[in-house]
């Protein structure tokens, strides 16, 4: 890990600042970034409560119960919480997992927020989309771009310059202060409460939960999305994935034992580095690492799956751009078989994650 530099800066006149270089690591109870400080590196905490009243000159990445950003962050903010109050502009995306979320300034880029409530006040002003996972929403600063996600209770009060599209739970308002540039479409049992001052320039449509379009939207799109990320998988790392796919194979117990421990062992590892001072950035790296690998594993898991199939059936193991669309498809569809299916495609899964463990070991230290 780089080491943290401390340079102090005196004026004759000014009060002394304090400039912090390079990547700045914090971890404890409680991490506060006083208002004199300027942090010219990367910022990362993990602690109970974290305030940060000291510009970040890049990405803050911050872990705590309770966070609160009063200084501006001049790019990315990351941040999984409890409590997360952005009282200060932000430069770039702002991605957020949380209780409790409030933006009170500008971010000149995307939110992204995961969480229980979600508030954006009305001195807030988002340049890019607002995608929001969550139970409740409010947003009365303007947003450039559109919104997206799902919500239980949604109250839009606020220019949105794109379009809306939501799947809404229990309730969906616009308030007199709405005006959308685009089209609204919700999916909801409930009809969208407007207000009559309230403008949208686009057609406003609704799909009932239920509907064969719903059923088909929700079926249909993320099976193309997996295939598609399939098939650029199988052009760009066809051997790496015929490797794994022999691996397999060659130990479907082993393998699947190698899966379990790295899906169960990984994340416990990766808490221990980040509750430690100096583990923080390398438990990072490592949680980055396990999300993109079970992520890939999940896609690749298809791909295998038709190269097994074809093996029981015509003695051919060859991946093959039909073999990974049948294999795709095949995989999914197993996930609607009740109790058996979801099971079967679970240790299949784990199968192909301890798989793609032994290629990346055997490729890094053997």
């Amino acid at each position: 890990m780089k080491r943290i530099f401390l340079s102090v800066c005196v004026g004759l006149v000014l009060m002394p600042s304090v400039t912090l270089a390079g990547p700045v690591v914090r971890s404890g109870e409680s991490v506060s970034v006083e208002a004199d400080q300027l942090l010219e590196g990367d910022f990362y905490a993990a602690a109970g409560t974290v305030s940060l009243s000291g510009a970040a000159e890049h990405d803050v990445f911050v872990a705590a119960g309770s966070v609160t950003i009063n200084a501006e962050v001049k790019e990315d903010l990351v941040v999984a919480g409890g409590s997360v109050q952005v009282h200060a502009p932000v430069g770039d995306d702002v991605r957020i997992a949380g209780g409790e979320v409030v933006l009170a300034d500008m971010v000149a880029g995307d939110v992204v927020v995961f969480g229980g409530l979600l508030q954006i006040l009305s001195t807030a002003h988002v340049t890019g989309d607002v995608i929001f996972y969550g139970g409740e929403a409010e947003i009365n600063g303007t947003v450039d771009g559109s919104v997206f996600g799902t919500a239980d209770d949604m109250r839009i009060d606020a220019a949105i310059g794109g379009d809306i599209d939501m799947t809404i739970g229990s309730r969906f308002a616009l308030g007199a202060r709405a005006e959308v540039a685009g089209a609204v479409q919700y999916t909801s049992a409930v009809e969208m409460a407007r207000a009559p001052e309230a403008v949208v320039f686009g057609d406003v449509h609704r799909v009932v939960p239920g509907s064969d379009t719903t059923h088909a939207h929700y079926a249909l799109i993320p099976m193309l999305v997996i295939i598609f990320a399939a098939l650029a998988g199988y052009l760009l790392f066809k051997q790496h994935v015929q490797g794994v796919a022999d691996t397999v194979r060659s130990s479907y117990g082993m393998q699947g034992l190698i899966g379990l421990s790295v899906l169960v062992s990984v994340p416990l590892v990766s808490v221990l580095l980040l509750v430690s001072i100096l583990g923080i950035l390398p438990g990072l790296m490592l949680l980055f690492g396990y999300v993109v690998l079970v992520l890939g594993a999940f896609v690749v898991a298809g791909m295998v799956f038709g190269t097994v199939l074809l093996g029981l059936l015509r003695k051919s193991t060859q991946l093959t751009a039909l073999t990974v669309v049948i294999g795709v498809v095949l995989f999914e569809l197993m996930s609607f078989i009740p109790f058996v299916g979801p099971l079967l495609a679970f240790v299949f899964f784990l199968m192909v994650l301890g798989g793609i463990t032994t290629k990346l070991y055997r490729a890094l230290f053997v």
